[in-house]
């Protein structure tokens, strides 16, 4: 047997080899001081009042007649503001059918002055359009006073059309313009060329709050000629007094065709934000049973 001398004593090599390996095996590294493991249940943020999220109406209607679903709600589960939009489609398909995606929006009017555009007091819903202003003819509405403790009987939504071409971005379609509205009642109209509009900051005239005076859309063409369209709003608020006003609004068509939707923005933990779908049939419709979907995806 072979041996070694260490530190004057004489040790067999066999064992010294084990000391050797044993010593090796123990070198390791760490490879983390420690770890957190959490299990997360995270639930949806925006929720219809439907169960599992789908909502199933049934309804009846004649050519040339009007029908509305009931009503939905849209409830916010999260502290934060998140954006949304409607699309809509049909089976078989939509021809001979327009659908006018209506929200309640809700203000306060203001008492502060500089406030008048926070959330409280001024909502809107966007639409879709991008392209020249001069190619901006028509845009058709609807609407319905839920409720109206402000006062004027004249107020109602109006149409804001945006554009980095105005002074300060934006053509505003002027209320009151002298109608009464009272509450309960649909009401639709037409913004066309002879519609007065307000335009903030503008130099040609068209900067009155008036609608007796303001500038028509065909006189802001032709003040613009260049400017291009980035998207349409349908706007409810920036009212000074004291009270509440709702209402049910939305675009059905721009330049006659479907209205497309773009965005709404839902405030955090928002209970209950009502909806309704509007159906307009043709006259010419196919008689037939149409399936209409809209579907409320994140914008």
């Amino acid at each position: 047997m072979k041996t070694i001398k260490i530190f004057g004593k004489t040790i067999p090599i066999w064992i010294l080899a084990v000391l050797l390996t044993a010593g090796i095996g123990s070198a390791t590294l760490l490879t983390y001081y420690g770890r957190i493991t959490s299990t997360v249940d995270v639930s949806q943020a925006i929720i219809l009042d439907c169960t599992n999220n789908e909502c199933s109406d049934t309804l009846e209607a004649v050519g040339s007649e009007t029908g509305y679903s009931n009503p939905h709600y849209i409830q916010s589960k999260t502290e934060n503001d998140l954006n949304i939009k409607f699309a809509n489609t049909c089976d078989p398909d939509c021809d001979g059918v327009t659908i006018t995606n209506m929200v309640e929006l809700s203000v306060e009017g203001f008492t502060v002055s500089g406030t008048e555009f926070d959330p409280s007091h001024y909502k809107k819903t966007y639409y879709e359009y991008n392209g020249l202003l001069s190619n901006l003819n028509t845009a058709e509405y609807v609407f319905k006073v839920d409720e109206n403790t402000l006062g004027g009987n004249t107020l109602a939504p109006y149409l804001v059309i945006v554009s980095d071409a105005f002074p300060y971005g934006a053509a505003v379609y002027i209320i009151p313009d002298g109608t009464t509205y009272g509450s309960g009642g649909y009401y639709t109209g037409t913004i066309d060329g002879s519609s007065k509009f307000h335009v903030p900051g503008d130099t040609h005239g068209c900067a009155v709050q008036d609608y007796t005076a303001g500038c028509t859309l065909s006189q802001i063409k032709g003040f613009y000629p260049s400017a291009t369209v980035s998207k349409i709003s349908y706007a409810l608020g920036a009212w000074p007094g004291s009270g509440t006003f709702k209402a049910m609004m939305g675009l059905s068509k721009v330049n006659g065709a479907q209205a497309v939707h773009k965005s709404l923005t839902v405030y955090g933990l928002t209970d209950n934000l009502p909806i309704i779908e509007r159906y307009d049939f043709d006259a010419l419709i196919t008689p037939g049973t149409y399936t209409i979907y809209t579907t409320v995806l994140p914008a």
